[in-house]
């Protein structure tokens, strides 16, 4: 390892409005070094890698890369690309249409006559170099591949830049096999003595501690902590990431007076609530997708559940499995009884009818419902009353519900899904991350909505990147490594616990370091009726007996949203 940094960031600050997303940062990286950059939801990563990769300005601070200052105002991911920073995104970045070589050529201006084969060639012995024996055929379309597969093509044409100086890997192994990992390993290894240095973002703290020379831990966008590797713990890590560590006495006794200190949403003190039913409106037995290994949820009637833990630990694909009720390609069993709305968290892409103005993007949810039509004809006036009431309710920012939703901001178009969702009256309401991106305002009418829709006896299913948002459930699971590593209910609910299990060693049972994921007692339950860890469950959509003697699922989804 040199001396010479490759990478200096120094009092690197970046706002949005008058939130401070980071604040005086000073972030390095020397010659032939690995450094580990670890933190919680909202710690800051995300942000800073973005400014590395010229995505986004700083609002203050300076960049050194590999001797040259480089300038805000002309820093972008050509200029990043040009000083050698080869950048992995935890959401991978690669066209699915294409080849997995012509991903490849994507990397250069265009594709001269006759270099096509050379593509081909260079792309076979990428994969080669970071992954040997990969199988994978740079000829093959990439949306055949598997997640883990797609991940791998990634990585290695990162790390194909023919100038390699800094490489960026963000959670590069969450989808990857143990086989896969180790290869990545001694990929990164080799290229460090070459003098390549890197940049390696991962919630795994075992892996971490592992494999790089130097950890920098953020927090609440400021540097909390930063040192040699062979100096850490991962119980010292835990908590500086912002929990108690595992072997804290004093933890289950504080336990409810950290819930007591959590901000109660405006309207819920007041609010007369029911308790949940007793009978299962959502039942999931088994689950397992390529993120999801053995999963056991169960959601009541006028409960609100949480899915809790660090971004892609597999929350997403829990309520895309309820929602569409189990597909063939996945491994479990999912039962929903009635009609399902679902807020999508990637609003652009599964959320908005963007040709379409507030009024129609709201109504759709609701169309189904038997007071809004009469003998095939819509009640417009019903209709409008509808969608005026949630409108006025979330406080959308518009003149009126007819302007159009794309020419709204990021979180006014959140709030016309989240109406949309609420006007629907579905019986199982599925949020992924709702209040991203909405001011505190909004959020507040959120819990407040959702307060109410729990004391009409709806199920809520929600999951968000804000540890904190979770006081208003019932019972919070919280997810790590895609399983499940604890339950939590009543005061056992708070920021810390949920970091802490965010960061819990599950592993595949029998392997070195694993440990079983802590149910609760619903979960617990559910599990024990099913086959054992390990076996095969065939899928089996619509039903789980834990549904009881009305378990068949509806088909007709009346508030579904997508």
């Amino acid at each position: 390892m040199g001396d010479t940094p490759i990478l200096a960031m120094t009092n690197i600050t970046k706002y949005y409005g008058a939130h401070a997303v980071l604040s005086h940062v000073d972030f390095s990286v020397s010659r032939g070094e690995i450094v580990g950059l670890i933190g919680a939801n909202g710690a800051g990563k995300t942000t800073l890698l973005k400014i590395l990769g010229g995505v986004i300005p700083t609002s203050a601070g300076t960049m050194n890369l590999d001797g040259d200052e480089v300038g805000a105002a002309r820093y972008n991911p050509a200029e990043a690309w040009r000083h050698g920073v080869a950048m992995v995104h935890q959401e991978l970045s690669l066209c699915t249409n294409f080849a997995v070589w012509e991903n490849w050529a994507l990397l250069y201006d265009r594709v001269e006559r006759g270099r096509r084969a050379s593509r081909i060639i260079e792309a076979a012995a990428a994969l080669e170099a970071v992954f040997p024996d990969s199988g994978i055929s740079p000829r093959v379309s990439v949306s055949d591949l598997s997640l883990a597969q797609q991940q791998m093509v990634e990585i290695a044409r990162a790390a194909s830049h023919p100038r390699l100086k800094l490489l960026v890997l963000d959670e590069p192994t969450s989808a990857l096999s143990g086989e896969s990992s180790a290869k990545l390993e001694v990929y990164l290894k080799q290229a460090l003595q070459r003098g390549v240095s890197a940049i390696y973002v991962t919630h795994k703290l075992d892996e971490i501690l592992g494999l790089v020379d130097r950890i920098v831990v953020l927090r609440n966008g400021e540097v909390c902590w930063s040192g040699l590797s062979r100096d850490a713990s991962r119980d010292q890590l835990v908590e500086e990431l912002g929990a108690r560590s595992s072997d804290d006495d004093g933890r289950h006794q504080h336990r409810a007076e950290r819930a007591a200190a959590q901000p109660v949403p405006p309207g819920q003190a007041t609010t007369t609530v029911s308790p949940p039913g007793t009978e299962h409106v959502v039942a999931v037995r088994g689950l397992r997708t390529e993120r999801l290994h053995d999963v056991h949820i169960v959601a009541r009637s006028g409960e609100i559940v949480g899915l809790a833990g660090l971004e892609g630990a597999g929350q997403r694909d829990v309520l895309r499995s309820v929602f569409s009720r189990g597909r063939a390609s996945e491994r479990g069993e999912v039962a929903v009884r009635g009609s399902v709305a679902y807020v999508a968290g990637d609003r652009a892409g599964e959320g908005n009818f963007a040709l379409w103005d507030i009024y129609h993007n709201i109504l759709i949810g609701a169309l189904k419902q038997k007071r809004l039509a009469r003998v095939g004809m819509l009640r417009w006036k019903t209709a409008d009353r509808l969608v005026q009431k949630w409108f006025d309710h979330l406080d959308i920012a518009a003149a009126d519900p007819r302007v159009k939703i794309a020419s709204l901001s990021g979180g006014n178009q959140q709030k016309v899904l989240i109406a949309r969702a609420f006007a629907s009256e579905a019986e199982v309401l599925l949020l992924d991350d709702p209040t991203r991106g909405v001011d505190v305002a909004t959020k507040a009418a959120v819990y407040a909505a959702l307060q109410e829709a729990r004391s009409a006896g709806r199920t809520i299913i929600v999951y968000s990147t804000e540890d904190a948002e979770f006081h208003y459930c019932d019972r919070v699971y919280v997810f790590a490594q895609g399983r499940i590593s604890g339950e939590l209910s009543g005061a056992e609910i708070s920021g810390p616990e949920i970091v802490r299990l965010s960061y819990a060693n599950v592993g595949n049972a029998g392997a070195p370091g694993g440990s079983a994921p802590s149910l609760g007692p619903h979960a617990a339950r559910l599990a024990g009726a099913g086959t054992a860890v390990g076996e095969e469950t065939p899928a089996a959509p619509g039903r789980v007996d834990e549904l009881g003697d009305h378990g068949e699922a509806h088909q007709a989804n009346a508030g579904d949203v997508r």
